[in-house]
């Protein structure tokens, strides 16, 4: 799950399904039809967040952050801020 927790280690979803994982990026490329590299399309989607709060909100990626916020215990802001500084490591 280190993509929302910071763990490195982007396979592992530490016992719940719903910590963000290569899994969840390949699950959210199909459902969005977004190809094969979703994870830059999150990248693109929380810096435009970070650079314009007022952009368009993408539900489905919000919904992801949400649910990995609660499996982890964290706020949305920490899973989202985690999840940006992996990714930006990444791409």
């Amino acid at each position: 799950m280190c993509y929302n927790c910071g763990c490195h280690i982007p396979d592992d979803d530490m016992g719940h399904p719903d910590n963000i994982t290569t899994t969840t990026f390949q699950g959210l490329a199909q459902t969005l039809k977004l190809g094969k590299d979703s994870r830059k399309n999150v990248y693109d989607y929380l810096e435009s967040q970070t650079t314009n709060p007022e952009a368009p909100k993408n539900n489905e990626i919000e919904e992801m952050f949400l649910k990995a916020s609660k499996a982890w215990g964290q706020s949305i802001a920490e899973a989202k801020k985690q999840t940006f500084n992996m990714l930006k490591g990444e791409i």
